[in-house]
């Protein structure tokens, strides 16, 4: 009887120790996952930083690129201008040139004693009608030089905003990807470090809930051993 007693004592020894532990283990591995959750926050949050480094990159660059197509448009419309003012000059000279005609024409008839009132009265009228004609063209080209003149004013405002820009522009991007390059280094070696953390973590708590349950399954034939020996 007593070598029975002194075996269940000491099964029931080892029972309280298992069972402690195995708390101690339930403890150790409710820590190692809140490590692993907390590892994996910040794991998102470095990938965060990261993509919001890419998004500042990529506005720059549409800036950019904003800037030099609105100088395009500009230079194309300096073109446009230009050849609706040469065309517009040609005009002009054409029907100047048909005014001097009639103007010698009508001059000649003047001249003549034998031309009839008829004819010096057609020709005037034909002549007051180019001369309204050509009233107008001139007109037409004073508004079209103005808008060149502002167009290309216009333009070379922007070409010099544009060299300006694009100049602080590189500085600024240049600076930008230096920061982004030294922190992106900085935030790879410091995510690299978390992965290997976060594997040695997922490791130990493998390990943990292995030796948790090795404990489990010490505890349950300790169990077995005393209820065998109590009956």
């Amino acid at each position: 009887v007593e070598e029975l007693q002194a075996a269940n004592d000491k099964l029931d020894k080892s029972k309280r120790k298992i069972q402690a532990e195995l708390e101690d283990s339930t403890i150790e591995l409710e820590v190692q996952r809140a490590k692993v959750i907390e590892l994996e926050k910040k794991q998102k949050n470095f990938d965060k930083v990261l993509a919001e480094e890419k998004a500042v990159s990529e506005q720059y660059a549409e800036q950019r690129d904003a800037a030099e197509r609105e100088a395009r448009e500009k230079e194309t419309r300096v073109l446009s201008l230009t050849r609706e003012l040469d065309e517009l000059n040609e005009k002009v000279e054409e029907l100047e040139r048909g005014r001097r005609g009639l103007q010698a024409e009508l001059d000649e008839l003047v001249n003549n004693q034998g031309t009839a009132d008829k004819n010096v009265h057609e020709l005037e009228k034909a002549k007051r009608a180019l001369e309204s004609q050509l009233a107008e063209q001139r007109s037409q080209v004073e508004e079209l030089e103005d808008e060149l003149q502002f167009t290309e004013d216009a333009k070379l405002r922007l070409e010099v905003n544009m060299q300006a820009l694009r100049a602080q522009f590189e500085r600024d991007l240049q600076a930008k990807e230096e920061q982004a390059e030294e922190k992106r280094r900085g935030l790879v070696k410091q995510l690299r470090d978390i992965e290997a953390e976060l594997e040695d973590e997922r490791k130990q708590r493998a390990a943990a809930t292995a030796a948790r349950k090795k404990l489990e399954a010490d505890y349950k034939d300790v169990e077995q051993q005393l209820e065998m020996h109590n009956k």
